[in-house]
């Protein structure tokens, strides 16, 4: 996965916000022209992402995964700062290479299928969500996201039908376990 978002994300305008980009673009640049210390990697990682800092953990992310695309958690943690960047065609390229990588994980068959449906790519997204139907643990957001998909296609009867099938999936407690 080669690519990289230097975005800041979305921060509302102030007095001090044009500091506060250069200062985001100068530790990026910073960031890009040395290496993060050995040991240090994962804790800068976490630590920008714990600063809402998502752009610039992609960059970081994206720059290690083109030395070791095989990463699980370099993959994993990409597609959640992609996510969060709201591009979702890139978290769900990333949750798509975790899938193929580790097919016996179904929370990344998951988060593949909620991206696709963030990215518009409603038929894909039923695709992916469709293997998760035959498992309990994820039968009702499986379902629950089906009906998301119809909802926004406009197809009102499927989608209700497919929030009662959740509703009965969930023990009829109605609560959403996202």
């Amino acid at each position: 996965m080669s690519r990289c978002h230097g975005s800041e994300g979305r921060r509302a305008a102030s007095p001090n916000a044009r500091f506060r980009r250069g200062a985001a673009v100068t530790a990026a640049a910073a960031m890009e022209a040395a290496p993060v210390p050995d040991g240090q990697y994962t804790a800068a990682v976490y630590g920008l992402i714990r600063a809402g800092r998502c752009g610039e953990a992609a960059a970081l992310l994206s720059r290690e995964l083109q030395r070791s695309s095989r990463s699980r958690g370099g993959l994993s943690l990409l597609g959640y700062c992609y996510y969060q960047l709201q591009d979702f065609a890139a978290a769900a390229e990333c949750y798509e290479q975790l899938v193929a990588m580790h097919p016996e994980l179904d929370a990344y068959r998951l988060y593949l299928a909620q991206a696709l449906y963030k990215a518009g790519l409603y038929a894909e997204a039923l695709r992916a969500a469709s293997p998760l139907l035959d498992q309990p643990a994820y039968q009702g957001r499986a379902l629950r996201l089906q009906a998301a998909v119809h909802y926004a296609q406009g197809d009102l009867a499927a989608a209700k039908s497919l929030v009662e099938e959740a509703l009965a999936a969930d023990g009829g407690s109605g609560a959403a376990e996202d």
